[in-house]
């Protein structure tokens, strides 16, 4: 191999690592920005009501880093598409809420409990939302590759059409 190509190989290989953040690197953005987010609230007090703009630079933070950890492969992502609440019954909305926190119950301990919320979009955006009746109402999920399958199938029930995937480079 000439000096060449082994110059461009060092230069590429040096140049990736600066500028690629790592998974390490967007984890630690994520659980950041999803602890001061959570802060924020427990600051205001739980029952106030909180315009969007109050958490915008976190929301902002929590979508970017899972989008990049979808992009590099880290996270499969799938949307959604779900019954409107006003069309779901108490039993129904309490299974889901179940469905949806028992997957932070398998996620929190490796990538903590804020972090998971927000993988399964029950997190600071879904808590200064409000759903309308008629409003069309979709989770994007942000998980790792071995629970993308049984959340699929656990959420089934709660369909109002099927889900749309996107950036899943193993299946």
């Amino acid at each position: 191999m000439n000096m060449k190509a082994i110059w461009l190989i060092v230069c590429f290989s040096f140049t990736t690592a600066v500028f690629a953040e790592s998974n390490e690197s967007l984890l630690l953005k994520l659980s950041v920005a999803c602890q001061n987010a959570q802060a924020e609230f427990e600051r205001v007090g739980a029952n106030t009501a909180i315009s969007p703009d109050f958490v915008t630079e976190y929301i902002e933070t929590i979508n970017a880093s899972l989008d990049a950890l979808v992009a590099s492969g880290y996270l499969n992502q799938a949307e959604y598409n779900m019954k409107n609440p006003s069309e779901m019954t108490e039993k129904e909305l309490d299974n889901l809420s179940d469905v949806l926190l028992g997957f932070v119950d398998k996620l929190y301990k490796q990538y903590g409990y804020y972090s998971a919320l927000e993988m399964v979009d029950m997190g600071v955006y879904r808590r200064i939302s409000t759903v309308r009746k008629g409003d069309k109402f979709s989770l994007k999920v942000r998980i790792p590759e071995k629970y993308a399958k049984e959340l699929g199938k656990a959420i089934q029930p709660f369909l109002q059409s099927k889900p749309k995937k996107k950036n899943t480079p193993n299946t």
